[in-house]
């Protein structure tokens, strides 16, 4: 064997990989500083790799170099290095020959494959793993190449949440099982990780809500926390979603909110001050009135704190008396204090206060509410003063004034009881009870009396009575107590209001709002049903299915509306349209039912060169006309799409349409004459228009157009809507959407106007 010159020896030894020269017996003859590097030999010494390798490895190197013949054999062999170490090489030998083409010797290259190999074990541990959790949990995971998105693993409860089988989704784009309307964006969020213009929160990770896809074609929405599946050198390898369904969560978020929205409003409209506090007697709850009456501006200023970190007046004696209602779970009703007020009047409020408890029934804090009552003191302490001022003057009264002992008994009363209870001259009942004449109710008149001391008034007590000519009288009494010299309670006085009149008259009235409201409710029973029949006829959840890009506002000026809008495919076709017919409410929800029956059995009747566009409206003309022996009629803009050669056609009676590409819009004018009867006939036209990816069309009623509003109460327009078409036709179709309705309800909000006639707006990109 030749010996090698300098410059072999020193090419050789900046090679990247181990290389050695054997001799047939497997001696080396050289080998460069890599392979004693790989097999951590010193640089002083010989390295021969096959002193590493077993004998077993040995002569199966042999076996297969006597069968190749010459050729190369690679074989992946285990050894420990001189350190000790654990490695995995690969060996790739070749042989030389003599001049005879006799094996002379072997060229052996070694790679050191000891990562590669620990990470495919790793990576096979990882899979196993994730694999037996996957099938485990009701959360779907995948796991998806982060370049073509498709799927290399998908857990079996996918079935369960989507429909899906596993095995039919391997291979195929995980962002294909979610609403078209993400999945672009999902692609580039991805992207931006993988690029690394975006960086994962939360060690590592990102959550986003997106909208799936069921096997069935409905949607549901889900939670997906994505991360990196990622090597020993921290290099993405695959990306590893997991999807929560959380329809239900969403649910009953939107039910609490509601809920809350309903309290918020119902404690903030109520004329009284009202807050809760919990067990620590924090403010959790109130409303504005009560915040102003304690000093405050705002309720956040007093959201978790106490009375006492507020500076309240007397906080120590409203906390301990509202811990006392806590402790022992016993309300406290209707509690009269005088306070000053933050501009320094004194003002008189009555409070209520009682526990509430939690889900688990245990007691959770203080609920209380605050009546401003300053008005009623003066008016008692008014009512007392000219009661004893103008004692002498009672005898005028209408209403029965009457006054009574502790025990019940009238010691006096004015002369208009007469009136009331039938008798000839006030004398005939004084002396009498009460509760026998003039309160006839079957009650304890020594509680009735013991309550009234109690509490020191009654204020509108209602009662019935039978007076003595068998009249039957209602009767409110405002009643307080009295006292005698000593101070003492001696019984109790007040007015009797002959209210007779009025409780009949509010009997019919509540007859006859009864009825109103049983009929207003049948009434809207049939409108909402309408409503819901109307809307079936609608392709509102497959009109996606059809077109990949698309909206649709559909607003009715009342519950139902005279619009109508439709879609479908026949004959490789697609057709699309939308309609207005006269009037709106029931009568035009009617007549676009109608309208909408007779479109499909139109389009069911034409086939193959019959569906254009002109024709489709020219026989719909022809049936409604032939079938409805009025005058009414509706107004239509059609198109037909040919997607294999990139074309629509449209006709239009009445209704134009809008065609933009590349921010330019077109108005494709409509002809004058509806679908219906019309004093002069028009032939319709067909337009004809070659279509591009990212040309959008827009078809419409009259109905956005001509909604007054703006700030000088105008028309929105025409020239309005072709701007506002224009500009949105750079954005999704859920943006689209989103921003012409809002733009609807700003133009009427700014005269706060309502909505005047049916709104129908269908965008489709194409």
């Amino acid at each position: 064997m030749e010996i090698f010159d300098d410059y072999v020896t020193t090419v050789l030894h900046s090679l990247d990989e181990g290389l050695a020269i054997i001799d047939k017996s497997f001696n080396t003859v050289y080998n460069n500083k890599v392979l004693n590097g790989i097999l951590e030999v010193s640089d002083d010494k010989v390295a021969n790799v096959f002193d590493f390798v077993s004998a077993e490895d040995k002569e199966i190197i042999k076996t297969l170099l006597s069968q190749t013949f010459g050729n190369k054999v690679n074989i992946d062999v285990k050894i420990t290095s001189a350190q000790g170490n654990k490695k995995v090489l690969r060996l790739s030998i070749s042989s030389f020959f003599d001049t005879k083409r006799n094996a002379d010797g072997y060229i052996v290259s070694v790679n050191d494959k000891t990562e590669e190999e620990k990470d495919k074990v790793a990576l096979k541990a990882a899979m196993a793993n994730l694999d037996l959790v996957a099938n485990s949990t009701a959360d779907v995971i995948l796991r998806y190449d982060f370049r073509t998105f498709k799927m290399s693993f998908v857990s079996k409860s996918i079935k369960y949440m989507a429909g899906y089988d596993w095995e039919e989704l391997i291979g195929t784009r995980c962002v294909d099982i979610f609403h078209p309307s993400v999945r672009q964006p999902i692609i580039d969020v991805v992207t931006s990780y993988v690029t690394g213009q975006r960086s994962f929160d939360r060690g590592g990770h990102d959550k986003i809500r997106l909208p799936m896809l069921k096997k069935d074609g409905t949607c549901i929405m889900t939670e997906v926390l994505s991360s990196f599946l990622r090597d020993s050198n921290d290099r993405p390898i695959d990306c590893i979603s997991i999807i929560h369904d959380i329809s239900e969560t969403l649910r009953y978020e939107k039910q609490i909110t509601e809920q809350n929205n309903v309290m918020n409003t119902l404690i903030n409209n109520l004329i009284a001050d009202v807050y809760l506090k919990d067990k620590d007697l924090k403010y959790k709850v109130a409303n504005l009135r009560y915040a102003k009456s304690i000093g405050f501006d705002s309720v956040d200023k007093i959201i978790n704190k106490t009375d006492s970190e507020l500076g309240i007046e007397d906080s120590q004696g409203i906390e301990k008396f509202e811990q006392h209602i806590i402790n022992t779970a016993n309300p406290s009703f209707n509690i009269e204090r005088k306070i000053t007020d933050q501009n320094g009047a004194e003002k008189w409020t009555s409070t209520s206060k009682l526990s509430y408890k939690n889900s688990d029934g245990q007691i959770s804090g203080v609920i209380g509410v605050v009546r401003d009552i300053t008005s009623r003191k003066h008016y008692e302490q008014t009512i007392l003063e000219r009661t004893r001022q103008f004692e002498n003057t009672i005898n005028t009264l209408t209403d029965v004034y009457v006054k009574t002992d502790n025990e019940g008994k009238i010691v006096e009363i004015s002369p208009s009881v007469c009136t009331l209870y039938g008798c000839k001259h006030k004398t005939e009942i004084i002396g009498k009870n009460f509760f026998d004449t003039l309160c006839q109710i079957d009650y304890d008149y020594h509680l009735f009396v013991k309550e009234i001391k109690q509490i020191g008034r009654i204020d509108g007590f209602s009662n019935k009575l039978v007076n003595l000519l068998g009249q039957e009288k209602y009767v409110e009494a405002n009643l307080v107590t009295w006292v005698d010299s000593e101070n003492e309670i001696a019984g109790f006085e007040g007015i009797l209001h002959d209210v007779t009149e009025r409780v009949v008259r509010e009997k019919t009235i509540e007859s006859q709002k009864r009825t109103i409201e049983l009929a207003h409710q049948a009434t809207m029973e049939s409108i909402n049903a309408a409503k819901r029949t109307q809307s079936a006829t609608m392709p509102f959840d497959h009109i996606h299915t059809i077109f990949n890009s698309c909206f649709v506002i559909y607003r009715p000026k009342d519950v139902v509306g005279g619009d109508f809008f439709y879609a479908t495919e026949k004959d490789g076709k697609t057709i699309a349209t939308v309609g207005d017919c006269t009037g709106h409410g029931v009568a035009g929800a009617l007549l676009s039912t109608l309208s909408m029956s007779y479109l499909r059995n139109t389009i069911s009747e034409l086939s193959g060169s019959e569906l254009t566009s002109e024709n489709i409206l020219e026989t719909l003309r022809s049936n409604v006309i032939k079938t409805m022996n009025s005058d009414e009629g509706f107004d239509i803009s059609l198109i037909v799409i040919d997607k294999e050669k990139k074309q629509l056609q449209f006709s239009g009676a009445f209704n134009p349409l809008y065609f933009v590409r590349k921010g330019v819009l077109t108005e494709y004018a409509a002809d004058k004459c509806p679908i219906g009867r019309y004093p002069k006939v028009v032939n319709f036209t067909r337009n004809v228009i070659d279509y591009e990816e990212g040309d959008e069309v827009f078809l419409f009623s009259d109905g956005y157009g001509d909604q007054f509003g703006g700030p000088n109460n105008r028309r929105f327009g025409s020239p309005k809507m072709r701007e506002l078409f224009t500009e949105v036709s750079t954005l999704s179709a859920s943006e689209q959407k989103t921003k012409i309705e809002k733009t609807h309800d700003e133009w009427m909000s700014q005269q706060s106007l309502d909505q005047i006639d049916d709104v129908t707006v269908m965008g489709i990109k194409f």
